[in-house]
């Protein structure tokens, strides 16, 4: 989980792809979860792993 802070991912939001930075993991109920901020933007909020394509991997919301 920690490897993705301060990595820079995409993910949907109604519609929308949003380039974002992971800011901090977590582990919540079982479920991987990241803290993220949009690259242009303001705000910040906790998305779960599965909706976060990181940027230059092959991962795909998997917590590495």
């Amino acid at each position: 989980m920690s490897q993705a802070i301060g990595k820079t991912a995409r993910i949907n939001q109604n519609g929308l792809t949003i380039l974002v930075r992971v800011e901090n993991a977590k582990l919540s109920y079982g479920s991987v979860r990241y803290l993220v901020t949009p690259v242009s933007g303001t705000g910040s909020v906790w998305v779960d792993a599965g909706r976060v394509s990181f940027e230059n991997s092959q991962e795909k919301g998997n917590g590495q």
